[in-house]
């Protein structure tokens, strides 16, 4: 059902953000992927990494979260 609540439009936004960087992932995973649940888990490793390392590397820090509206978490001390 369509809706007009910005929040709700931010969130399909960044969902269809992550879909696309996820579908290119996959796209370079099929080539090697058959089904084996080792090469799953290394796909879903490779998933993870890359986000991962595409927040360390965005510029400003959050641009992500910018684009889609939504405030950019702040940083736990440790």
């Amino acid at each position: 059902m369509p809706t007009n609540d910005p929040l709700t439009i931010r969130a399909e936004m960044l969902e269809l953000d992550i879909e696309l960087r996820l579908g290119t992932l996959l796209l370079e995973a099929v080539s090697w992927f058959d089904g084996e649940p080792t090469l799953l888990l290394a796909y879903l490793r490779l998933a993870y990494g890359s986000g991962y390392r595409d927040a360390l590397i965005d510029q400003p820090r959050g641009q992500v979260f910018r684009e889609h509206g939504f405030p950019v978490p702040k940083r736990e001390s440790r």
